[in-house]
């Protein structure tokens, strides 16, 4: 039976960064939980896992260690969740991702996991996961606690468009549905809160022509610039969506965080420069190659990239006179 749902379906991209101060022995941790849902049985999308798996190897190569989900049941979105937020420690680091389609209705946002059957506005509450979950799973009992919550790229509702040239009108269509709203709404947050939206609540985003959504593409263009505090990164990724849409587009942001947030450690800024200048050093294919495996999406890995095609191309053109000597 075809779904049936309202007149705006979102995609949302979450990240929610969780610093909790808790008794624990264990030493602080940069944990993320990464959920990309793309196969839904009515209007797939294109670029959730794709998202997903960029963005699982960015955070991988800042010194995030990552559980990535792909095409979620509501059971593996609510045991992923709860099981990700059940053990924090001071200074803990969660983040949570998540990309695919969601839904506004009377002023709550829903994921939409797959498979879920919305016919009405009771199977809306009943087949999603309110994102009042996420909040209520994080800590919030400590006030040094920091969140952070990214929703990328709100999409026109492709169901009721098929359902409408269907039916001839959208008036068959349950009462409830037609309450969702365009765009996402604003999430009501605990204090020590960062919310990113692609766009203004209540408005569209582009999906963008690349292998990523327009948001998404700025967003790792620059979550692994050192030094760069949360609010300053997200002024450059607004800044590239606004230029990249003509001004169709403008990323929106609320902040309630009591300090400075960098997606890149120093730790983990130092390693990988050691790393990049013994590559420099050893100036090979090998080692070139060597670290492109460890930081596929680091710091230095355009540079590495270059350094690795002049030498293969050197190569080849040393095997090429070698075959045609005199030519």
């Amino acid at each position: 039976m075809m779904m049936k749902l309202a007149k705006h379906i979102c995609y949302l991209f979450i990240v929610s960064l969780s610093w909790s101060v808790l008794a624990s022995d264990r030493p602080p941790q940069r944990l993320a939980l990464i959920i990309g849902n793309a196969s839904y049985a009515f209007s797939p999308l294109k670029n959730p896992l794709r998202d997903a798996y960029a963005v699982n190897d960015a955070l991988q190569s800042i010194g995030f260690t990552t559980a990535l989900l792909k095409n979620a049941s509501m059971n593996e979105i609510v045991n992923a969740v709860e099981d990700f937020y059940a053990d924090t420690a001071e200074n803990d680091i969660r983040l949570f991702y998540y990309a695919g389609h969601a839904i506004q209705i009377n002023g709550k946002n829903y994921l939409i996991p797959i498979h879920a059957d919305l016919k009405s506005q009771n199977n809306i509450e009943e087949e999603t996961y309110n994102i009042d979950q996420l909040m209520a799973a994080m800590n919030q009992e400590n006030v040094s606690q920091t969140n952070i919550v990214i929703l990328d790229a709100c999409r026109n509702n492709p169901f009721l468009e098929e359902v409408t040239a269907q039916s001839g009108n959208s008036r068959s269509i349950d009462r409830g549905l037609r309450l969702v709203q365009s765009g996402l709404a604003s999430i009501k947050a605990p204090p020590g809160t960062f919310v990113a939206y692609a766009t203004e609540p209540g408005m569209v985003a582009e999906d963008g022509e690349g292998s990523n959504g327009t948001y998404t593409k700025h967003l790792l263009k620059h979550i692994r610039k050192p030094r760069t505090s949360i609010e300053d990164l997200f002024k450059l990724v607004r800044k590239g969506v606004m230029e990249e849409t003509d001004f169709r587009q403008v990323p929106w942001e609320h902040s309630s965080l009591y300090g400075d947030i960098f997606f890149v450690s120093p730790t983990v800024e130092a390693a990988e420069k050691k790393a990049w200048q013994q590559a420099l050093d050893d100036a090979t294919v090998a080692a070139y190659k060597a670290f492109l495996a460890q930081y596929p999406q680091g710091l230095f890995y355009e540079q590495a990239e270059v350094k690795l095609e002049e030498l293969l191309a050197a190569e080849k053109a040393k095997k090429s006179r070698r075959a045609f000597p005199g030519f």
